[in-house]
């Protein structure tokens, strides 16, 4: 499974709750509803996104939303990465 098709899953699954992702340098990021996030987290780790990588706080001082939470999942078994903030 590749970043996009993980976020196709999760888009098929979530629909409005799932952003665009957005690619950078190889990795795929993707924005998430707040009120979502725990069982898109879920949804991915049955897909086998089962080590939470990094989890940061995110200031984004001027801007609207001000504060984000960012996590960096990853499955072992398929070498792939997903960010979602």
């Amino acid at each position: 499974m590749t970043p996009q098709q993980a976020v196709e899953k999760l888009k098929a699954e979530f629909a409005d709750a799932i952003g665009t992702p957005v690619e950078f340098r190889g990795e795929v990021s993707v924005a998430v509803a707040r009120d979502q996030i725990r069982p898109v987290c879920q949804a991915l780790h049955a897909d086998g996104f089962d080590m939470l990588t990094d989890l940061s706080g995110v200031d984004n001082y001027g801007e609207d939303p001000r504060f984000a939470v960012v996590y960096l999942l990853y499955s072992l078994a398929q070498h792939v990465a997903l960010r979602l903030k």
